[in-house]
């Protein structure tokens, strides 16, 4: 039998989500691989946008086996949901989910997910901005249609302290429990959790999709997690796209 999980920090690192050969290595042992770094110099997120990185977030990737696409996407709502859930059971902080793959305090950013694969690895990296100064993040402000600006924030920011180390580590710690408790369930089950959670569902958004932004209205999710979207044209099933505001 596997042990839960191995954790190797670093200093600095270009991306957690670098490291599949080390992770191939560990997971012959371990049923999750966790590599954290103080800092990145190279952080990416979706469509290989840049994230800043610096000292004082938590940037990690949490590297586990997966056998399919669906297994992948099933893993990145999981984790999703238990970064949401671990901030809340650890400092009360209420956050809503935002799809596909980032986690807002009200209107700003706290956290983003990036969810990538290699020879049966799932690489799900998360940024969340901790003890890291809002300031430092200013380039990650997206500005919608309506002027309304996403700014970031921290845990700092929202709880008016500073995040111990000790808490860090058990927010790690948490995060991957929770990851461990979803990994058995289904794609569909875990959609189902997703939308019980506080989420964009409901919501009037701002939508990139193929090349465009339109104005629509969340309504939904398939079974598989695809966003469905009304509008006075009907209803759309947006497979790939960013919401820009909501």
């Amino acid at each position: 039998m596997r042990a839960l999980l191995f954790v190797k920090w670093e200093l600095s690192v270009n991306s957690t989500n670098n490291f599949f050969e080390e992770a191939q290595i560990f997971l012959n042992n371990y049923k999750f691989f966790i590599k954290l770094a103080d800092l990145q110099t190279s952080g990416r997120g979706r469509e290989n946008r840049s994230w800043i990185s610096p000292k004082g977030g938590l940037w990690f990737t949490i590297y586990t086996e997966s056998s399919s696409p669906k297994e992948n996407l099933k893993l990145h709502f999981a984790s999703s949901i238990a970064v949401h859930t671990s901030l809340n059971k650890l400092f009360g902080i209420n956050t809503i989910l935002k799809w596909p793959n980032d986690i807002y305090f009200k209107d700003k950013k706290l956290c983003g997910i990036l969810t990538e694969a290699k020879n049966q690895i799932a690489a799900i990296g998360i940024g969340l901005n901790l003890n890291n100064s809002s300031s430092l993040t200013k380039s990650m402000i997206i500005k919608t249609p309506s002027d309304t600006k996403f700014q970031p924030i921290s845990c700092k920011d929202i709880l008016s302290r500073a995040v111990t180390n000790e808490e860090k580590i058990s927010l790690l710690l948490e995060i991957v429990k929770n990851m461990n408790n979803l990994k058995s369930l289904s794609l569909e089950e875990i959609v189902k959790i997703w939308k019980s959670n506080p989420n964009i569902l409901g919501k009037s958004i701002y939508l990139k999709t193929n090349g465009k932004i339109i104005h629509t209205k969340a309504v939904d999710l398939t079974p598989e997690g695809a966003l469905i979207c009304e509008s006075d044209k009907g209803k759309n099933i947006i497979y790939t796209g960013d919401i820009l505001g909501f």
